[in-house]
């Protein structure tokens, strides 16, 4: 795995969905994710693929606990939860300045993310399929 636009900020793996199957490993380099999927063909390896969710520098990544579902935070004051890796199915905001970490809660029910400028905002999740709504933001 090579190829990246600048320094590898953050790696993380998702939770097989089959008993056995191979997690999904993303990776985040300046504004980019890559998400890399393991062939079922040993000869092929490992196979990335670049999402371009934010225009600044992605600050934090992380899978809900039991899913593919992947949030990132950036310093563009954008997190972006995507229902299928590749593709972002909801943007939250909260942070004018910029989002510097994130976290999912260990039942994957919330998200909690921290702003560059001291605010922290707490995602709920709505009714199934609706996504997540703002709970709380404090600063």
């Amino acid at each position: 795995m090579q190829g990246f636009s600048g320094k590898v900020r953050q790696l993380a793996w998702s939770t097989p969905l089959a008993k056995g199957g191979t997690p999904l490993l993303a990776a985040v380099s300046a504004a980019e994710i890559v998400i890399w999927t393991k062939d079922d063909d040993p000869s092929v390896g490992w196979e990335g693929e670049v999402l371009d969710w934010h225009s600044q520098t992605v600050s934090a990544i992380a899978f809900q606990p039991g899913s593919l579902r992947l949030a990132s935070a950036s310093e563009d004051g954008l997190v972006g939860i995507g229902k299928k890796p590749s593709q972002m199915a909801q943007r939250l905001q909260g942070a004018p300045q910029g989002f510097s970490s994130l976290a999912w809660h260990p039942q994957g029910t919330a998200l909690a993310a921290g702003g560059c400028q001291g605010e922290v905002c707490l995602w709920q999740s709505l009714l199934r399929g609706q996504g997540f709504g703002l709970n709380s933001h404090v600063t």
